[in-house]
C-alpha cells in the first residue's frame, strides 16, 4: 500500500501538468527568473517562506507595527499577499516547523515537542513542501536552522533527504542556538568556520561569513 508521502508526491507530479496560479497581488518581485514547471514549461511564482522563532506578527511593520523598521518584508507584503488570520499549529519552535513543513497537525505530526536530547525526526512516511514543488520543477533550498534528525550529513531526516536542493546552517536544533558557531552544514558537510575558531566571535552566522571546509 502507498504511504502518505508516495500519494501526495505523485499526485505533484500529476498535478504539474497545470501551472501553479498566482492572484496577481500574491506574486513577489524578484531578482531571478521565476523556475517554469518541469512539464508544461509555464512560469510559476517564486515562493519564499521567512520563519522566525520569537516573532509575533505584531513586530512587523507590515502589520501595524510603528517602532521597529522592517522595510524588506514591509515590501513582500505589499507586493504579495498579507494573512490576516493564521495560527501556529504549536508554540514552541520544533513542532510548528514540522507541521509547516508537511502540513500535518501536531496531533498527525512525527514531531510534538521541542527536543530535550535528540532532536525528533521526519519519518518515511512524511512528504515536505519542498518534495511537492520540486516535482512541479521548482528548485529549492532551505538557509539557517534545520533542527531535526541526528547530526548528520547521511540520514532520512536531512534536508537533502527530503526535498531540499541546497542547505546551508545547522542540523541540530541545540548547536543553532550557537550564535557564534565554530562549523555550519553545507549539505551533507561540515565546514569550520575560521573566525570562529578556539571559541572566537569572529563571524555571526547569519553574515555568511568565509568558509573552509574542515578536514
Amino acid at each position: 500500500m502507498p504511504t502518505r508521502r508516495h500519494f501526495l508526491a505523485g499526485s505533484a507530479a500529476a498535478i504539474g501538468l497545470a501551472p501553479l496560479s498566482a492572484a496577481p497581488e500574491a506574486r513577489a518581485t524578484a531578482a531571478a527568473p521565476a523556475p517554469a514547471s518541469a512539464t508544461s514549461g509555464t512560469v510559476g511564482p517564486n515562493l519564499v517562506v521567512i520563519l522566525a522563532d520569537d516573532l509575533g506578527y505584531g513586530d512587523l511593520g507590515a502589520y501595524g507595527q510603528q517602532l521597529i523598521t522592517t522595510p524588506r518584508i514591509d515590501r513582500l507584503a505589499a507586493e504579495g499577499l498579507r494573512f490576516t488570520d493564521a495560527y501556529s499549529t504549536a508554540a514552541v519552535c520544533a513542532p510548528s516547523r514540522c507541521s509547516l513543513l508537511t502540513g500535518l497537525h501536531t496531533g498527525h505530526s512525527a514531531v510534538r515537542a521541542n527536543p530535550g536530547g535528540v532532536a525528533g525526526s521526519l519519518k518515511a512516511g512524511d512528504t515536505t513542501f519542498a518534495e511537492v514543488l520540486r516535482a512541479r520543477g521548482y528548485r529549492t533550498a532551505v538557509i539557517g536552522k534545520w533542527g531535526f534528525g541526528p547530526e548528520d550529513g547521511d540520514q532520512p531526516s536531512h534536508p537533502n533527504s527530503r526535498g531540499f536542493e541546497e542547505f546551508y546552517g545547522y542540523i541540530d536544533h541545540g548547536h543553532a542556538h550557537e550564535y557564534y558557531p565554530q562549523y555550519l552544514w553545507h549539505n551533507g558537510a561540515k565546514e569550520t568556520v575560521a573566525a570562529n575558531a578556539n571559541g572566537a566571535k569572529g563571524a555571526y552566522a547569519r553574515s555568511a561569513p568565509q568558509r573552509t571546509p574542515s578536514s
